[in-house]
């Protein structure tokens, strides 16, 4: 008798289809878009244009190799020959794995002797071959790690879209990116979003907004220690950058399973690169943290941030960052986040100090 032990791979059981197919058609839809998106090339955009094209350039290549080597080896039993069942009756038992990624092990035992009857489940095709169910190595490089599920990290992909053609050209593009990870008493989170909106060649909004925040959390204590780090791009500032960093202390008012609330209090400094105030400020830093589990579907989280210049606290920076998330598929991790950004800056340079967005989100959690 001849055992076979194929490893099957199928692209409609593979956990990351659905997210694999959103990022591609997304990252199409932003840069096959990028004429209009990103014309008339100037200085201050063509960084950003080109980033994207190169990112979609290595979506669309490792997805689309890692389909075709999918679709090669989902049913390994297919490229075999035919054989007849009189011919193996005469031959002594074999066992025949086939793993993907190496030769094949052969196991052979003597003639007359049956072999040790495996604990895994076992199906008879027709023509009376006993196939062995292997479960696929997600370890192999044929699952690349850009697609597999992390155990350390989380994250999501999200993304808004509205526009118009005809008449009236428009098109409002909210994008972005977050991961978060915790290691002990480590928590590690980033996130990137971008924004722009075009009507009728007229630009009317476009920024682009980094954020990560390290958390170091001190054994059986409400204390803890951060570090955060800022990047805004933004077309209709007086600056081409701002960068900013803080640090300092943290303090857990509530730490349950349904309710976080950490303040916070340090020091940093800011830079307006190019701007009209091109020197490093050094901040003062206040602000703080408030998660609430609402139900198993919803998920509130609010941040916010209050950064007076030393020496001259009239020069002063709001941040608040709130979204609410609600659970719309359990099975591929789809989200409804609605989201409300308020940016004060009371050193504007003849801006309006306010810049409040508000937006509309799917978001993909891996």
């Amino acid at each position: 008798m001849v055992h076979l032990q194929p490893t099957r791979l199928s692209i409609a059981t593979y956990p990351a289809a659905h997210f694999r197919q959103s990022i591609l058609i997304a990252s199409t839809i932003v840069c096959y878009k990028s004429p209009f998106l990103f014309s008339p090339w100037t200085f201050s955009s063509w960084p950003i244009a080109m980033s994207l094209r190169f990112f979609h350039l290595v979506i669309v290549t490792v997805t689309l190799w890692h389909s075709s080597v999918l679709a090669l080896t989902s049913d390994p039993i297919s490229l075999l020959p035919s054989v007849e069942s009189e011919t193996i009756s005469n031959l002594p038992s074999v066992v025949v794995r086939l793993p993907l990624t190496a030769e094949p092990d052969v196991e052979v035992a003597p003639s007359g002797e049956d072999l040790p009857a495996s604990d895994k489940e076992t199906s008879t095709d027709s023509e009376g071959i006993d196939l062995e169910a292997v479960e696929p190595d997600t370890k192999s490089w044929l699952y690349p790690g850009l697609w597999r599920t992390s155990e350390v990290w989380d994250g999501g992909f999200e993304i808004g879209l509205n526009g118009a053609d005809g008449n009236s050209d428009m098109l409002s593009l909210t994008t972005g990116l977050n991961a978060s990870r915790k290691i002990g008493p480590t928590d590690l989170a980033w996130d990137v979003t971008y924004v722009k909106t075009k009507s009728s060649d007229i630009i009317s909004q476009h920024h682009a907004i980094f954020n990560a925040d390290y958390q170091y959390r001190f054994d059986e204590s409400k204390y803890s220690w951060f570090n955060t780090s800022h990047v805004v791009y933004d077309e209709f500032k007086a600056f081409d950058l701002r960068l900013s960093m803080n640090s300092g202390g943290g303090y857990d008012f509530f730490d349950t399973e349904r309710t976080k609330l950490i303040g916070r209090f340090g020091a940093g400094w800011s830079r307006e690169v190019n701007g009209p105030d091109n020197r490093l400020v050094p901040e003062a830093t206040f602000g703080g943290n408030f998660e609430q589990q609402v139900t198993a579907r919803q998920n509130l989280k609010v941040d916010l941030q209050y950064l007076p210049e030393w020496g001259e606290f009239a020069n002063y920076r709001v941040v608040t960052d709130a979204h609410w998330n609600l659970l719309l598929d359990q099975e591929s991790n789809l989200h409804l986040k609605i989201g409300l950004v308020d940016r004060y800056d009371s050193t504007s340079n003849g801006a309006k100090p306010n810049d409040l967005t508000y937006s509309v989100l799917l978001l993909w959690e891996i």
